[in-house]
């Protein structure tokens, strides 16, 4: 599979300014995808999202979207250094997704191991 090329990305934000970057989407996963969300929310799902940018740093996002009348799509990032220890980088994407079953769902995308192991 062909890398995927850098864009230029906006992201809406509630109650924070709104974020640009230039980055490569790594990974995606929504709500609306999946049969057993779309009978509860016909208008609204979530839409999380892993970005890196061209430094190496992440981006992660997580998108309220919305077909409904008057209402638009905003969302939640987490800028994560590209210094910071792998294990660190996934802690706190997955942290901002709040471990859900959409984050767990994108993780698996990414190869990502989300147990806790414990001795």
């Amino acid at each position: 599979m062909a890398e995927k090329e850098f864009e230029d990305v906006e992201i809406a934000r509630r109650d924070a300014p709104d974020v640009r970057f230039r980055g490569r989407l790594l990974a995606s996963v929504s709500s609306k995808d999946e049969t057993r969300q779309t009978e509860r929310r016909k208008t609204r799902w979530t839409e999380l999202e892993l970005w890196e940018l061209e430094s190496g740093a992440w981006v992660a996002a997580s998108m309220a979207c919305s077909d409904a009348d008057g209402e638009i799509d905003f969302g939640s990032i987490e800028h994560v250094p590209a210094d910071a220890p792998e294990d660190e980088r996934r802690r706190r994407a997955m942290g901002l997704w709040s471990y859900s079953w959409l984050a767990k769902a994108l993780a698996a995308k990414l190869g990502w191991d989300v147990v806790e192991t414990l001795r």
